[in-house]
């Protein structure tokens, strides 16, 4: 486990330059934390966990089968509400 405020927006250097400070940028506050949230889910250094790079052959065939089943029963669903209300 990692500390508290070990990593993300509170260690990045990106969240300095969003202060007055920094050649007078004007944020509001919802804009900031938008940017801190970007931050935290990693979205700079990858944009899904298979992107990461890091799984084995065995880890990425059962990460890509959970992503077809999910994509399979999307599309069930799709299907269904698609179809005329019968009453």
């Amino acid at each position: 486990m990692l500390p508290p405020r070990f990593t993300g927006s509170t260690k990045s250097p990106l969240v300095n330059y969003l202060e007055p400070s920094h050649y007078d940028v004007q944020l509001s506050d919802d804009e900031k934390r938008t940017v801190a949230c970007w931050i935290d889910l990693a979205v700079p250094f990858c944009g899904s966990y298979a992107q990461a790079n890091t799984w084995t052959d065995v880890e990425m065939r059962e990460f890509q089968y959970f992503l077809d089943k999910r994509q399979f029963f999307a599309d069930e669903e799709r299907k269904v509400l698609s179809q005329p209300c019968v009453r």
